[in-house]
């Protein structure tokens, strides 16, 4: 619950009133049943639910008419592959309310490991809302200046429905997650395509599966082991772990490229240690900026790949063709 270093800047700004083209007439319980309700048992099953969940329009989940019921919306932003951020009310810290939302497949660790959440079911759906109440004083919130609730819903498929609510001190932040998180597994379970939501960026990552690559390598990833937008395998001795983002700003940082894949060029943007390389390539035009409201950093999808120089540079060369 606590793993929330997830995708903390925003992407895309865009008005409220972009939104409502995707709103959803839904009103229904979540409803039980059907593939999100089965538990995947094959590889093949494995990676259909990743293939879903990967096709997903993240912001459409939450629709406007949804968060309206919350107060004003002022932005909705598309701020990763499969992650969305709301700001509700004000924009002023500690007098609105913003919701950072996510699609994850699968889960990243053990269900329901914070001692203090409460567990709820929604039809076959378990729900883990954890209030930043249990773990700090009245104090620490009023130093703080704000109230955050956590709240993870896991399908029988092993996908999850990420939600963080921060809100006012006075206002009740697990109130609201538990109304939204209702809306969203049954916006859910329609799979609503990429481009549902007009705040949701189309990229060439969009629906692109990062472990694409490993039969041009030689090599196989299990079933069990791939992610959405993460691929991480051995090759040539080491670990390579690739991966798909969004990134803030110049994604190339200074210098020449490292090397060239056709017309993209790679860059190396970080040495770690030992003989651990990061390298970085652009696979994109920058996402289209903000309509109106608060300017935010151009972002640009990216694609890197971390490991031995050798192999990494490998992957880069067999990955980036691949791409349109």
């Amino acid at each position: 619950m606590l793993r929330r270093l997830l995708l903390a800047a925003a992407l895309v700004l865009t008005t409220a009133a972009c939104q409502d083209a995707s709103d959803s007439a839904s009103s229904a319980d979540p409803a039980t049943g059907g593939f999100w309700s089965t538990t995947p048992q094959t590889d093949a099953q494995r990676l259909e639910m990743l293939r879903r969940a990967r096709n997903i329009d993240p912001c459409a989940l939450l629709p406007n008419q949804k968060l309206r019921e919350v107060g004003a919306v002022v932005s909705v932003d598309n701020t990763q592959p499969s992650s969305c951020k709301a700001i509700i009310g004000s924009a002023e810290p500690g007098k609105g309310t913003t919701l950072v939302w996510h699609v994850v497949a699968p889960p990243t660790s053990t269900p329901w490991e914070d001692k203090d959440a409460a567990i709820e079911r929604v039809g076959d759906v378990t729900v883990s809302l954890l209030d930043d109440r249990k773990s700090m004083t009245d104090a620490q919130l009023r130093e703080q200046g704000h109230r955050t609730c956590y709240a993870e819903a896991r399908f029988p498929a092993t996908a999850e429905f990420w939600l963080d609510v921060q809100g006012p001190i006075g206002g009740d932040p697990c109130a609201v997650a538990r109304s939204l998180v209702r809306t969203a597994l049954t916006e859910w379970r329609i799979e609503p395509p990429h481009g549902t939501s007009p705040v949701t960026a189309r990229s060439i990552l969009t629906g692109h599966d990062p472990c694409a690559v490993a039969p041009a390598l030689g090599i196989s990833v299990p079933a069990g082991e791939q992610q959405l937008h993460k691929c991480e395998f051995g090759f040539r001795g080491g670990n390579v772990v690739i991966n798909y983002e969004y990134q803030d700003g110049n994604p190339a940082g200074p210098g020449e490229p490292a090397f060239t894949v056709g017309p993209r060029p790679v860059h190396q943007v970080a040495a770690a240690a030992g003989d651990t390389r990061v390298y970085s390539a652009p696979v994109g035009p920058p996402l289209r900026p903000a309509v109106t409201g608060q300017a935010l950093p151009t972002r640009t999808p990216v694609v890197s790949a971390v490991g031995k120089p050798d192999a990494v540079e490998e992957v880069m060369r067999r990955l980036l063709p691949m791409l349109p």
